[in-house]
């Protein structure tokens, strides 16, 4: 009869430790797999096509690059999923914004925040450096490049109600 009460028990505190692990587990998605051609397609209006794995550079775990057939050549989409764990930190954030204003040669950048999801966006120069965006999460940091302010904000929003990021 011990034994039985013990292993209940037992039985009781290991579903409760994997419980927990559950609630801090996130699902994090790579950067191609984030939303579906068509999700991308109803946010940008046109076609969006061939996502291909870029090689992630320092700082980032993942990025894709999307060919945009109704517009120039190299006028592509680009989601990074970024490694940075800002995680919604206006301190970082802004460490986070310099990197990118230098990797967009000093570009001028608009900051905002919407119910504490600290932004950034680079507006863009044609064949200088494609429009870039930047936004925190608590569970990721994404930067989202060759779209308008408002489809990238809609985008990164689409994800993260998708994932349940907060």
């Amino acid at each position: 009869m011990k034994n039985y009460g013990l292993i209940v028990l037992l039985a009781f505190l290991l579903a409760a430790c994997g419980g927990t692990e559950q609630q801090h587990n996130t699902t994090m998605p790579g950067a191609c797999e984030m939303l579906t051609l068509k999700q991308l397609e109803d946010i940008l209006r046109e076609p969006v096509e061939n996502p291909i794995a870029t090689t992630a550079n320092v700082g980032e775990r993942s990025a894709c690059t999307f060919t945009l057939p109704g517009r120039a050549k190299d006028d592509n989409l680009v989601i990074y999923i970024l490694n940075s764990n800002i995680r919604k930190d206006p301190a970082q954030f802004d460490a986070l914004v310099a990197e990118w204003q230098a990797r967009n040669m000093g570009a001028e950048y608009q900051t905002e925040s919407v119910s504490g999801y600290p932004m950034a966006y680079f507006p863009g120069e044609h064949n200088v450096y494609p429009p870039t965006f930047l936004i925190s999460f608590n569970q990721i940091d994404l930067a989202i490049q060759g779209a308008s302010r408002d489809d990238a904000k809609s985008i990164a929003f689409r994800a993260m109600v998708q994932y349940q990021w907060k």
